[in-house]
């Protein structure tokens, strides 16, 4: 019962998801407006997080199988995409550098203000 619970609040912010989507005119997937609005319920507390943890972590353990039909999709799609690969490859390598940078340089960032912090209150402590 308590999986079937946590992953009816998981469809719920799904499909609110999906009627955010409609609503809004924006080019951003149902499922992020979903992902969005589970991140942020559990962020102000109106959802905890052993409300959904178990069946998000099953959810997170088959991910990959997920992938599977769309795998199969690209290989019906092999002609278009040898014909560009050397873009796909420049963005992919451009797009990972640039991840990994920033989430460093905001890595960095947050262990400074970390330390700064823990240093005021050690100092007025």
């Amino acid at each position: 019962m308590k999986f079937i619970k946590q992953f009816l609040i998981i469809l719920l912010m799904s499909v609110l998801g999906g009627c955010l989507n409609w609503l809004i005119p924006l080019p951003i997937p149902a499922t992020v407006w979903g992902m969005l609005l589970l991140f942020a319920a559990l962020a102000c507390g109106l959802i905890r997080l052993d409300q959904v943890e178990n069946t998000a972590d099953f959810f997170l353990s088959i991910m990959p199988m997920l992938f599977i039909p769309y795998a199969v999709g690209l290989m019906d799609s092999y002609r278009i995409l040898a014909e560009h690969a050397l873009p796909i490859l420049a963005i992919t390598v451009l797009s990972f550098f640039l991840c990994f940078t920033v989430t460093g340089k905001t890595a960095d960032y947050i262990i400074a203000l970390s330390d700064r912090k823990s240093a005021e209150e050690v100092h007025h402590g």
